[in-house]
Protein backbone atom coordinates (compact mmCIF):
# COMPACT_ATOMS: atom_id res chain seq x y z
CA UNK A 1 0.00 0.00 0.00
CA UNK A 2 3.06 2.28 0.79
CA UNK A 3 3.83 2.14 -3.11
CA UNK A 4 0.69 3.01 -4.09
CA UNK A 5 0.34 5.87 -1.86
CA UNK A 6 3.60 6.97 -3.21
CA UNK A 7 2.60 6.72 -6.67
CA UNK A 8 -0.70 8.59 -6.19
CA UNK A 9 1.11 10.90 -4.40
CA UNK A 10 3.21 11.67 -7.57
CA UNK A 11 0.52 11.66 -9.83
CA UNK A 12 -1.18 14.05 -7.52
CA UNK A 13 1.55 16.36 -8.37
CA UNK A 14 0.87 16.22 -12.52
CA UNK A 15 3.65 13.26 -12.74
CA UNK A 16 2.82 9.86 -14.26
CA UNK A 17 3.71 7.06 -12.05
CA UNK A 18 4.12 3.14 -12.57
CA UNK A 19 4.76 1.18 -9.75
CA UNK A 20 6.77 -2.27 -10.90
CA UNK A 21 5.68 -5.17 -9.09
CA UNK A 22 8.73 -6.88 -8.92
CA UNK A 23 8.19 -10.09 -6.98
CA UNK A 24 5.09 -10.71 -9.58
CA UNK A 25 3.15 -10.22 -6.30
CA UNK A 26 -0.72 -10.68 -7.66
CA UNK A 27 -2.15 -10.62 -3.86
CA UNK A 28 -0.83 -8.74 -1.95
CA UNK A 29 1.63 -10.78 -0.32
CA UNK A 30 4.75 -8.61 -1.14
CA UNK A 31 4.52 -7.69 2.62
CA UNK A 32 4.80 -11.25 3.96
CA UNK A 33 8.73 -12.16 4.88
CA UNK A 34 8.03 -15.76 3.61
CA UNK A 35 6.84 -14.43 0.11
CA UNK A 36 9.16 -12.00 -0.09
CA UNK A 37 12.62 -13.31 0.86
CA UNK A 38 12.94 -15.54 -1.40
CA UNK A 39 11.68 -13.79 -4.59
CA UNK A 40 14.14 -10.84 -3.33
CA UNK A 41 16.75 -13.18 -2.96
CA UNK A 42 16.14 -14.11 -6.81
CA UNK A 43 16.83 -10.66 -7.96
CA UNK A 44 19.67 -10.07 -5.68
CA UNK A 45 21.37 -13.15 -7.56
CA UNK A 46 20.12 -12.30 -10.81
CA UNK A 47 20.36 -8.87 -11.34
CA UNK A 48 19.90 -9.35 -15.30
CA UNK A 49 15.88 -10.69 -14.38
CA UNK A 50 16.10 -7.49 -12.02
CA UNK A 51 16.91 -5.37 -15.13
CA UNK A 52 14.69 -7.16 -17.69
CA UNK A 53 12.05 -5.93 -14.97
CA UNK A 54 12.48 -2.91 -14.69
CA UNK A 55 13.20 -1.86 -18.51
CA UNK A 56 9.56 -3.72 -19.23
CA UNK A 57 8.07 -1.10 -16.41
CA UNK A 58 9.75 1.41 -18.21
CA UNK A 59 8.35 0.28 -21.32
CA UNK A 60 4.94 -0.11 -20.45
CA UNK A 61 5.39 3.61 -18.41
CA UNK A 62 6.40 4.93 -22.12
CA UNK A 63 3.34 2.85 -24.09
CA UNK A 64 1.00 4.98 -22.31
CA UNK A 65 -0.18 7.85 -24.38
CA UNK A 66 0.12 10.49 -21.58
CA UNK A 67 3.98 9.88 -20.98
CA UNK A 68 6.61 12.06 -22.34
CA UNK A 69 8.57 9.52 -23.64
CA UNK A 70 11.60 11.70 -23.22
CA UNK A 71 11.30 12.51 -19.74
CA UNK A 72 11.00 9.42 -17.64
CA UNK A 73 12.82 8.85 -14.43
CA UNK A 74 13.02 5.84 -11.91
CA UNK A 75 12.39 6.04 -7.99
CA UNK A 76 12.60 3.07 -5.23
CA UNK A 77 13.11 2.23 -1.47
CA UNK A 78 15.23 -0.69 -0.61
CA UNK A 79 15.62 -3.72 -3.33
CA UNK A 80 13.90 -1.18 -5.67
CA UNK A 81 16.37 1.64 -4.88
CA UNK A 82 18.81 -1.03 -6.13
CA UNK A 83 17.16 -1.48 -9.06
CA UNK A 84 16.72 2.09 -10.09
CA UNK A 85 19.93 2.74 -9.61
CA UNK A 86 21.14 -0.45 -11.83
CA UNK A 87 18.85 0.41 -14.61
CA UNK A 88 20.83 3.76 -14.51
CA UNK A 89 23.96 2.12 -15.02
CA UNK A 90 22.70 -0.48 -17.74
CA UNK A 91 22.14 2.53 -19.91
CA UNK A 92 18.55 2.99 -19.80
CA UNK A 93 17.18 6.50 -21.12
CA UNK A 94 15.68 8.02 -17.88
CA UNK A 95 16.14 11.88 -16.97
CA UNK A 96 17.18 10.28 -13.31
CA UNK A 97 17.54 7.57 -11.17
CA UNK A 98 16.96 8.09 -7.45
CA UNK A 99 17.68 5.50 -4.83
CA UNK A 100 15.92 5.95 -1.09
CA UNK A 101 18.29 3.44 1.42
CA UNK A 102 19.21 0.78 -1.54
CA UNK A 103 22.26 -0.75 -2.11
CA UNK A 104 24.61 1.19 -4.90
CA UNK A 105 26.90 -2.18 -5.46
CA UNK A 106 29.00 -3.31 -8.35
CA UNK A 107 26.72 -4.56 -11.63
CA UNK A 108 28.12 -7.83 -13.75
CA UNK A 109 30.29 -6.15 -16.01
CA UNK A 110 28.01 -7.04 -19.08
CA UNK A 111 25.20 -5.17 -17.59
CA UNK A 112 27.12 -2.20 -17.57
CA UNK A 113 26.59 0.43 -20.20
CA UNK A 114 30.10 1.47 -21.98
CA UNK A 115 29.59 4.97 -21.64
CA UNK A 116 28.20 4.78 -17.87
CA UNK A 117 30.79 4.63 -14.87
CA UNK A 118 29.91 1.51 -13.24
Amino acid sequence: LYLYWRACSLAARGYAALVVDLFGDVDGSGWDTDFARPRMQQLRDDRALLQGRMLAGLEALRAQPTVDGARCATLGYCLGGRASLDLARTGADLRAAVSFHGVLDALPPQLVAPHVPA
